[in-house]
């Protein structure tokens, strides 16, 4: 057996099966022989080889189990997550968004919303405000009333690009 790689499991898989090979063909079952200082029969030999073999048979059976198995259930995924968000459903509008029902389907029930307490409900409003205005956040109708203004000239440089020469806002004073 002249293995390449003899820390290769795959390797001394294929070594067991030719040396079964050998020793089915060639070994008499009750003719003695003496391997590595021990006397086997041929039978013997027959046997440790084939136990080996099983061993290293079995890990690769399971492990080709193992990847079928997984590529099934990848494969399943999506149904099942689109099944149980239909199941979350169904159980929501049969018992309840709150109901502790949900928890036995494995879903958690929504929690009640607290209301604020008035002065935490005015630090709330005022927080917002302040936040709007410091970024500059308008509300729809003020939208409406933001627009650019309408640019005097366009030139177009070598490159292509555009660029819009706007006039200075009304009322605003020119360099002179």
């Amino acid at each position: 057996m002249a293995s390449k790689n003899e820390s290769n499991p795959g390797q001394v898989e294929e070594d067991l099966q030719e040396g079964l090979k050998g020793a089915q063909a060639l070994l008499q079952s009750t003719q003695s022989y003496v391997l590595g200082g021990i006397s086997y029969t041929g039978l013997q030999v027959v046997q440790l080889l084939t136990a080996w073999l099983a061993l290293f048979t079995a890990y690769t059976s399971a492990k080709s189990a193992a990847k079928t198995a997984l590529s099934l259930r990848q494969a399943s995924e999506p149904s099942a997550r689109a099944f149980l968000k239909v199941l979350h459903a169904f159980a929501v509008a049969q018992y309840g968004a709150t109901s502790e029902n949900l928890r036995l389907f494995g879903f958690e029930p929504e929690k009640p919303r607290k209301s604020l307490s008035a002065e935490k409900q005015v630090i709330k409003n005022v927080k917002s405000k302040q936040t709007r205005e410091e970024r500059g956040t308008l509300g729809p109708n003020q939208k409406k009333s933001v627009t650019a203004a309408t640019p005097s000239a366009v030139t177009i440089n070598e490159n292509g690009e555009a660029q819009a020469v706007t006039p200075p806002p009304s009322g605003a004073k020119t360099g002179t």
